[in-house]
């Protein structure tokens, strides 16, 4: 496998995630509510790290493990694989993806769209933007609706805990996927 050059991975990541923010910052300038808004909590910010850390611990493991040791999702690790190999991602790569999506994300589909179209929908959209839902190939989709129902339990933390509990979810879940993908696959060991 050809190792590719980091930066532009790391031109689309951080051209693209923040483009994110952007979009939500407009919608909620249309709909004359302050951006600053997203930000205030009712439950104090340290206490729903805690929490979003415990939630994504609980569920990225045994996920990613279940996902990792079915065959019906060689599709979706051969992608990861590729990923991770294709820009040679490490561990300080897989913190910076981390946490770039977990806010970038988390503040336009919970913070934004999440009020305006409730969970399921948002979840569905979340989804559906990260090529998951592919009717061409049965396994990425069965693929896409676990994600989907992750997406849900984010969406469902944001309301029961707030922003900061969803960004830090977001962020565990998927820097404990990267992670675990990387030091299971027998190509990451090549």
């Amino acid at each position: 496998m050809v190792v590719r050059d980091k930066k532009f991975f790391y031109i689309f990541l951080f051209t693209a995630e923040p483009f994110l923010v952007l979009v939500s910052f407009i919608i909620l300038i249309i709909m004359k509510k302050p951006f600053t808004n997203i930000f205030i909590c009712r439950i104090n910010p340290v206490l729903q790290a805690v929490a979003g850390i415990g939630f994504g611990v609980l569920i990225a493991v045994p996920c990613v493990l279940f996902i990792y040791n079915n065959k019906i999702f060689s599709d979706v690790m051969d992608i990861f694989d590729e990923l991770i190999g294709t820009f040679g991602l490490k561990i300080p790569d897989f913190i910076i993806v981390s946490a770039v999506a977990g806010i970038c994300e988390e503040i336009l589909f919970r913070a934004t769209l999440q009020p305006m179209f409730g969970v399921w929908l948002t979840s569905f959209i979340f989804i559906l933007l990260h090529g998951y839902f592919n009717p061409k190939n049965w396994k990425i989709f069965l693929f896409g609706s676990l994600m989907f129902l992750i997406s849900v339990l984010i969406g469902l933390v944001y309301i029961w805990l707030g922003l900061y509990a969803a960004i830090v979810f977001h962020f565990t879940y998927d820097f404990l996927a990267l992670f675990l993908v990387s030091f299971t696959s027998p190509k990451s060991a090549d």
